[in-house]
């Protein structure tokens, strides 16, 4: 028997349904709208979407050791750094997707949460031991006169 509404129509049973996932970021639409904008020659416009994700210097090349890691808070985000080989730098969510515990250290090449030994590619943020499930979420990075700069 099919539940009615106040209006007697029909309402289908939700008691098998789940719950919608959020896959994409309010962010990540600014930065896609930005691009398609661009891409359109609606320059001013793209800077205004832009502008909701930023770019940010966050440390000297110097500071991240090769096959290395820090940790930084950008825009209120916890970000790691890592330098997988000379001069190639990665930016990452700091924290571990299967509990949240940050992170900052570094086994050969992967990141290693502590609290229960789940390890990333330090170069693709991708889980290389569990009990993870999900990879890294990963942040764009450009190096410029020796400063590292993350998109956030």
């Amino acid at each position: 028997m099919e539940n009615t509404a106040g209006n007697g129509c029909p309402q289908p049973d939700r008691s098998n349904y789940e719950p919608l996932q959020q896959s994409v970021t309010r962010r990540q639409v600014f930065k896609f709208a930005a691009a398609g904008l661009a891409a359109l020659g609606l320059s001013a416009q793209s800077e205004v979407a832009l502008a909701a994700s930023k770019r940010v210097k966050a440390a000297r090349t110097s500071a991240i050791p090769v096959r290395g890691v820090k940790a930084y808070t950008l825009n209120g985000q916890y970000i790691i750094i890592t330098q997988p080989r000379k001069g190639t730098f990665k930016a990452f969510s700091g924290s571990c997707t299967h509990e949240g515990v940050r992170m900052s250290s570094m086994s050969g090449t992967n990141v290693v949460c502590t609290a229960h030994g789940s390890t990333f590619n330090a170069t693709t943020g991708q889980v290389t031991k569990g009990p993870a499930s999900s990879a890294l979420r990963t942040y764009q990075t450009s190096v410029k006169k020796g400063f590292v700069y993350v998109t956030v």
